[in-house]
């Protein structure tokens, strides 16, 4: 499997094995290439440490098994993009949310049709892009550290609903509608700036 891991013919891909993730790069030179180059160290790395925390790094996992191990594939991949671009670059996590907003048109699709590992197959913007958006916004409100326990909860054996529960204090179903109902916008349709504080009752 390794020796096909570079077969991507993008400028740069990467790949997790247990215990190793690769960056594979064909071309580089200019300073856009090399903060690209930061977000996929950055993006990989956040993949071993969920995978090594939650007890599985094997592609050919089936559905529910990769829901065990892994946790929603929105979770699992947006909060790679927003660590990836933490790493990239040194601006406050909610910069990366707004860049999301634009790219999702301001329509948030439901978290809950993003979380099986199928859904990269049929709506892989929407995972990254509302994965970003909801992964910085639990981020801001739990911090990095409860990402951690989330996996490392997983990696207990418990169920990813119950290990949201115990990393976050809210279920699944609280926190999407939080997501979809909090204020991300003034009056005038701009993007509220700073971090979230509260959920919304």
């Amino acid at each position: 499997a390794i020796s096909g891991a570079c077969a991507s013919r993008r400028w740069i891909s990467g790949r997790v094995y247990p215990g190793v993730f690769l960056i594979c790069v064909r071309q580089q030179g200019t300073d856009r290439d090399q903060a690209w180059l930061d977000f996929f160290v950055g993006h990989e790395a956040t993949h071993l440490l969920q995978l090594q925390l939650g007890g599985a790094a094997r592609s050919e996992l089936g559905q529910e098994t990769k829901l065990r191990f892994e946790g929603p594939v929105w979770l699992y991949e947006g909060i790679a993009q927003a660590f990836g671009n933490r790493v990239a670059v040194d601006t406050p996590d909610w910069d990366f949310r707004i860049v999301n907003y634009r790219r999702l048109d301001n329509q948030f699709p439901d978290l809950s049709e993003l979380e099986r590992a199928s859904a990269l197959d049929r709506r892989q913007p929407d995972v990254y892009r509302a994965g970003s958006v909801g992964a910085s916004d639990l981020v801001d409100l739990y911090g990095y550290q409860s990402i951690t326990r989330f996996y490392e909860n997983l990696g207990f054996g418990l169920s990813w609903e119950e290990s949201f529960i115990e990393a976050f204090g809210v279920s699944p179903e609280t926190f999407y509608y939080h997501y979809q109902n909090v204020d991300r916008f003034d009056d005038a349709g701009n993007p509220l700036t700073g971090p979230l504080s509260v959920l919304v009752e």
